[in-house]
This record gives structure tokens, sequence and C-alpha cells, in this order.
């Protein structure tokens, strides 16, 4: 925002509510910048737009500008910070929970693997229990590692999946973690698709456009001040103009310009529809096999739990002691493998209605556009006098730049040189 100051402190000598002419005149900038700058800072500062019965238009600023123009910079580094942290705990969170569950799943067989030995050997498990729950460890550990090797390629979930599925291939982390968290915000793109439809579609309405026709782009009903078209008018370098009659019309010369074969006309999204959020991109056998292992990992958890309270067994050492001393947290851990995805799919049902809802929404304003109430079309009807469409042909130009410009020049010469010419030979030689 630092070079916004000039304008900034131009607003505030002139009491935070100037026109474009008082703002250049007071900084001695340039009118085309001061025009720009103003409508960032509108935007960023939430101002309102006045427009006068001659059709002159004023902004408001509020009288906190600095204050706003700080809290929103400091949003903004926050935000920064927030997303790389983020991404930070999202890649250690992608890496651990595969093989937490894993992890989770060996201790629990060889624990009570160690304890049914040490239970089967009889006698004072709590005296010569050590020595001999550490060899029915490692017994343990051996039978286990060998079992490992039959169940392992199931856990990998790499079996066909269904032949019409377009979902990507997961491996065995990735259907995990995907299984728990999703695979991110369908619309995480919202933004880019929103300003790509409206540049689309301002284009197409040859650079003038009214506020009901960008209505179905947002996510919201306008308001009376209409501000939420500020940024509109940053991006695209618009112009609020005002009509005969009063009405508020924005135009977009930089799109009124093209050099494109294109008809710009065609194939033009009438809304913004955003994309339902699904609940695993993980396929139907990998997801099974989850909850299959999830559900083995809580039972494992119980039999251990249930083996602590016999008799001796809280006093075994090794593998047991280690378990033991870690069962609250395995227990926890159990528990949220099964618990987090289904309030997941729950989240997800809430918030697929919302984004079916203002699906809807936007569609209703899309539709009303067609066929428009007497106001509006009325409204519509004085976009003419400010809509226009300047194509550059290629059959036209005066210069290019992958031509010589002394063989342009010398062209453009002898093109004046032959008209000159025509001209005399149809000057009527009696003439003086």
């Amino acid at each position: 925002m630092e070079e916004l100051q000039p304008l900034v402190q131009a607003i505030e000598r002139l009491g935070y509510r100037v026109t474009v002419g008082d703002v250049a005149a007071q900084s001695g900038l340039r009118v085309a910048l001061v025009e720009h700058q103003l409508l960032q800072l509108a935007a960023a500062s939430q101002a309102t737009l006045q427009v006068s019965d001659r059709g002159d238009i004023a902004f408001q600023f509020p009288h906190n500008l600095r204050q706003r123009l700080q809290q929103e910079s400091w949003r903004q580094q926050l935000q920064l910070l927030r997303q790389q942290l983020w991404r930070l705990l999202f890649y250690l969170i992608r890496i651990s929970f595969g093989l937490g569950l894993l992890l989770s799943i060996g201790l629990f067989v060889v624990a009570i693997i160690a304890i049914v030995v040490a239970l089967s050997e009889g006698g004072d498990i709590g005296g010569g229990g050590g020595g001999d729950s550490s060899g029915g460890s490692g017994s343990s550990g051996s039978s286990a590692l060998s079992w490992g090797g039959d169940w392992w390629p199931w856990l990998t979930f790499d079996g066909p999946s269904h032949p019409n599925s377009e979902r990507r291939s997961l491996n065995f982390l990735e259907a995990i973690f995907s299984f728990l968290f999703g695979d991110g915000d369908p619309n995480a793109d919202r933004e880019q698709r929103r300003w790509q439809l409206m540049g689309a579609y301002i284009r197409s309405q040859q650079g003038a456009v009214v506020a009901e026709q960008l209505q179905p782009y947002l996510d919201r009903p306008l308001d009376s001040s209409e501000s939420d078209l500020l940024p509109v008018l940053v991006r695209f370098d618009g112009q609020p103009r005002v009509s005969e009659r009063g009405q508020l019309i924005y135009q977009f010369p930089a799109l009124q310009v093209t050099a494109s074969a294109a008809d710009a006309r065609s194939r033009v999204a009438r809304s913004l529809q955003e994309r339902l959020w699904s609940f695993s991109q993980a396929s139907r056998g990998q997801i099974l096999g989850a909850i299959a292992l999830g559900v083995v990992n809580l039972v494992l958890a119980a039999v251990f739990g249930g083996l602590l309270l016999l008799p001796g067994v809280a006093s075994l050492g090794g593998i047991v002691a280690v378990v033991a001393g870690l069962y609250r947290f395995l227990l926890v851990y159990a528990i949220g493998f099964l618990a987090v995805p289904a309030l997941r799919w729950l989240w997800i049902q809430r918030q697929n209605q919302k984004i079916r809802r203002r699906n809807r929404d936007r569609q209703s304003w899309a539709d009303r556009l067609r066929k428009p109430s007497l106001a509006l079309g009325e409204k519509l009807m004085q976009l003419a006098p400010w809509r226009t469409q300047a194509k550059i042909d290629a059959d036209k130009l005066i210069y290019s730049g992958d031509r010589d410009l002394l063989d342009q020049e010398f062209a453009q010469d002898s093109a004046i040189a032959a008209e000159w010419q025509t001209r005399l030979m149809q000057t009527d030689p009696e003439e003086p």
C-alpha cells in the first residue's frame, strides 16, 4: 500500500469525500492513475460510490481510512503465514497417519502376544516375566512379521479400480489420508474461475454492463451501493458511468478492443457454479480397507485394555510396558481414526447444502436476465451507447514489430505518393 500513500494524504486533506479530479489536483498525479488507484483504495477500505443528480461520481471514504488499510495489510500477512504453516502441518499429517495406523496395530499385536505367552507360562509373571516376556516378544515379533508378509500386499490397495472410474490412483498412505481428511477444497480455484467468467462475460457484452449482469458470478446479493463490484473495476480497469436516466453503468475500455478472431459471445457461462465436495478420491476397496484396519485397531486396543486389568499384567516389562505407557494416546488415536471421517462426512453434507443453495441463487439471478422485469429491461437498454467492439485487423496495420521500420515508412511514403499521383491525374488540366 506504499504507492497509495500520496492518495491517502490527499483524501485526508480533502475531508474523505472526493472525486477523481479532486485527488488529481491535490496530489499532482495523472488522472488515469488516480482513477485506478482510487478504485483500489475504495475496494480495500470498503468505501462507497456516490452519484449526483448531474451524473458526477464521488467516493466516500471512512474517516479511519489509515486504520482500515493497516488492518488489511496485517490481514494479508497473517493469511500468508497461516497458509505456509498449514502447508507444513498438512505435509506432516499426510505422511504420519498411514504409518501411525500400522505402527499402532503392530504394537498392539506384539504386546498382546507377549501377554498371552506370559500368562500361558503361569507362575509369578510379575517376577520372572521380564525375561519370558522378552523372549515371547521376540518370537511373537517374528511370527507377526511373517504373518505381515501375507497381508501387506492387501494393505497397499493396488487392486484394479472400476473401469469407468475417474479417480486417480492412490497408494496406501494417500488412501489412508484421503479417507481421514479428504482431498482438499474442490473450489480452491473458485476466485480464478470467477474472474475468468466475469472477464469473458464482460467481453461478450462489448465492455459495458450493469450490476445485475455481474451478480450471477458473486456469492451474495448486491447491496444498494454496489460496493461488491469495486474489485471487478480494479481488476479489469473498469470505469463507472452514469446513463441519461441516472443509472449506474460499468464500462471496461480495455475489454472493448480485441485482436482475436474468436467470437467473444460464444460459450460464455451465465453464472458461477461451485463444485460439490466429495468424501474421498480413494476407491471403494481402499475405503473399505481403511475402515477394516480402523476397526481392527480399535478391537486390539480394547483387548489390550482388558488384558491390562488382569493381575500382574501391568507389572510386565518390555513391549508391554511401552504400549501400556502409550495406551491412552493409542486408544484416542483408534477412536479418532473412525470418528474423524464420520464427522467429516456430516460436515460435507452441510457444506454441499450451502453450495447447492448458492448455485441455485446464482442460477436464478442469471434466469432473471433472460426474462428481465420492466425496470431491468429499461436499464439494460441504456447500455447501448456505451457498448463498442474494436477489432485490430492484421491487414489494417500501420506498424508491426515483425517488419523493418524503414520498410514500413517507405511503404507509407509510396502509398502517399501514389495517392497524390492519382489525384493529380484526376485534376482538370485546364484548371490553373
